[in-house]
């Protein structure tokens, strides 16, 4: 999809506010972490077994902390009078809320190592770090995507593409893994828990893909409104 030639005047402007901004700040902090998250696991010194623990709660508490974030936001779009939006009320509040689902699906990944200790055989560790990778990818590429739409329309399109590319990459591996595993000769629980994790990593890229087709579609609206 390409967003029209017709450019919007616009000013060098932050997110339109403090929450919001930082929203997107602590979901890529979360991603960074989920990478990190399965490098370590796939470590398995004891050091890393002790990193893992402490990224889990990382991840999961950035999900809480986007959590308050987005209350703290949708109170001042709705109650404060001195808040001027940048953009349609109700499209600030699907931002938020968006930003919040995909913090929710990078939560359940953590989760995924909270509940079972993954031990991956080593034939597809490489192939476990690189699907992490290409989800935070992901991620730090619609966050350009939505940075622009406050700031830089044309722009805009460039970061849609290459979030689809990322999120294709991801998809790609992610197909790759399901291949390996099912080809091994895997106790019953392990086959179950790693493509449960396959499919949670997938499930954010593909969160964010979504995500970011909404933003693209948002940036042909406001250039079609002027």
């Amino acid at each position: 999809m390409c967003i029209p030639t017709k450019r919007r005047k616009q000013s060098q402007r932050g997110l339109g506010n403090e929450e919001l901004t930082q929203m997107l700040v602590s979901l890529l902090k979360q991603a960074q972490e989920m990478e990190e998250l399965v490098e370590q696991v796939c470590d398995g010194s004891p050091q890393a077994r002790v990193n893992v623990t402490q990224l889990v709660t990382a991840v999961i508490r950035g999900e809480k902390e986007i959590d308050r974030l987005k209350e703290a936001f949708t109170e001042k779009l709705y109650k404060e009078k001195g808040f001027l939006p940048n953009i349609q009320k109700n499209d600030y509040l699907y931002i938020c809320e968006s930003i919040d689902d995909i913090a929710d699906e990078v939560e359940i990944v953590g989760r995924q190592f909270q509940i079972y200790s993954h031990d991956f055989p080593q034939s597809v560790k490489m192939d476990f770090i690189s699907l992490a990778r290409a989800v935070n990818n992901t991620i730090k590429r619609l966050s350009d995507q939505v940075t622009f739409l406050f700031k830089d329309f044309s722009r805009s399109n460039l970061a849609w593409e290459r979030t689809q590319a990322e999120r294709r990459n991801a998809r790609e591996v992610s197909w790759s893994l399901y291949q390996a595993i099912l080809s091994m000769d895997l106790n019953h629980k392990d086959l179950l828990m790693q493509r449960a994790l396959v499919k949670s990593l997938i499930a954010v890229a593909d969160k964010a893909e979504r995500f970011s087709d909404a933003i693209n579609a948002l940036v042909i609206k406001y250039l079609t409104l002027d």
